[in-house]
């Protein structure tokens, strides 16, 4: 796939491909900043790292209330999937 803005192939980071009645337009993320769908796809990882920061929050505080010891894993999980460190 090669970016329609700086012509270089894209290998790693964001992109976004977008449709026109002509074509497919892929483009790095660099290459296309003022596109205001990075505002809507910032808008939705942000919502979504909330809920699962909400979520594990309400993981450790079940498990610290009722010392539900079979929570661990999952709240281990979470912590990894987001880079979260700490003991639950």
């Amino acid at each position: 796939m090669v970016c329609t803005a700086c012509r270089k192939k894209i290998t790693e980071g964001q992109y976004r491909v977008r449709e026109t009645p002509e074509a497919y337009l892929s483009q790095h993320r660099k290459c296309s900043e003022t596109d205001p769908n990075w505002g809507e796809l910032n808008a939705q990882a942000e919502k979504k790292k909330q809920h699962f920061a909400n979520y594990l929050a309400a993981c450790i505080e079940f498990k610290n209330e009722w010392g539900c010891d079979e929570l661990d894993e999952l709240i281990h999980e979470l912590q990894a999937a987001h880079g979260i460190k700490g003991d639950a």
